[in-house]
């Protein structure tokens, strides 16, 4: 990936948790987003 895509769609994937995180009303829990992880190993 160009690095512009790379910082892009870590970007997205922030606000994605922003907004879980706001929408829910709950405190922040890095366990969660960190399971998805797993699978991407490969890139």
């Amino acid at each position: 990936m160009a690095p512009k895509a790379i910082v892009g769609a870590s970007m997205r994937r922030l606000i994605h948790m922003i907004y879980g995180v706001l929408k829910s009303n709950t405190l922040f829990n890095a366990e969660i987003p960190m399971r998805g992880l797993a699978s991407q190993d490969s890139i």
